[in-house]
């Protein structure tokens, strides 16, 4: 079968790669995901959302959540469509509960971690430093996993 990824993450790749870096954009400030970190609707990350992301096509779970929608433009040359220019597009950042009961979180962005480790800073696609709002977001979704601290 040739069913969609978004059936099970709750979000899909689009095509191309994110052309430089973007900001992280919180659309749903109250979400649980937010929480504690300061965060409201509307707010910005900046240079969390690079190369390859994913958003909501609406084919994924009816009960999916959007949480962050951050405008991304594609690079031309990573278009899979000849001719292309480049191309605004959305990296969405989502969350679902399944039937199950397990919690199904997409962050659509490889680069989350740059919020987390001061390390990667001088990445030639922006100047990320560690965030005590993505470290307080991954904190979330970890204790939502069921995950617990060891301090």
């Amino acid at each position: 079968m040739n069913w969609p990824e978004e059936l099970v993450t709750g979000s899909s790749y689009d095509e191309g790669l994110v052309s430089g870096a973007a900001d992280l954009v919180v659309a749903d400030g109250a979400s649980w995901v937010f929480a504690g970190t300061g965060l409201s609707t509307g707010d910005h990350v900046s240079n969390l959302v690079a190369q390859e992301t994913n958003m909501v096509h609406g084919w994924g779970p009816p009960n999916t959540v959007i949480v962050a929608h951050s405008p991304v433009t594609l690079g031309a040359g990573d278009i899979a469509s000849p001719g292309a220019t480049d191309t605004a597009q959305f990296s969405d950042m989502t969350w679902y509960q399944a039937d199950s009961g397990a919690i199904v979180f997409e962050a659509s962005t490889l680069h989350l971690g740059w919020g987390l480790e001061p390390y990667l800073k001088k990445h030639s696609l922006g100047d990320p430093k560690a965030s005590v709002a993505v470290q307080q977001i991954v904190s979330n979704v970890l204790a939502r996993f069921g995950a617990q601290s060891a301090n």
